[in-house]
């Protein structure tokens, strides 16, 4: 999300919109942590379970068409 801001300003304007920083931004590492944790045990999982596995999770999550025949046509 590219607001042509600084990251700086934005902190700035989320304090004085009245965010508590003290309180958001450790919440916000918390959260970014945990999302961070669960993309590397689903990548892990992944790996485990083999391909197969993974293109099933695909063939079940996305929509049929183009995108994800390319996906699964893909070597990488």
């Amino acid at each position: 999300m590219r607001t042509g801001r600084s990251r700086p300003r934005q902190l700035v304007g989320l304090q004085q919109a009245g965010v508590d920083l003290g309180v958001f931004l450790p919440q916000m590492g918390r959260m970014t942590s945990g999302v961070h944790q669960a993309v590397v045990a689903g990548a892990a999982r992944t790996r485990a379970e083999g391909i197969d596995r993974w293109a099933d999770l695909l063939k079940a999550t996305l929509p049929s068409g183009v995108v994800r025949d390319v996906i699964l046509a893909s070597p990488a």
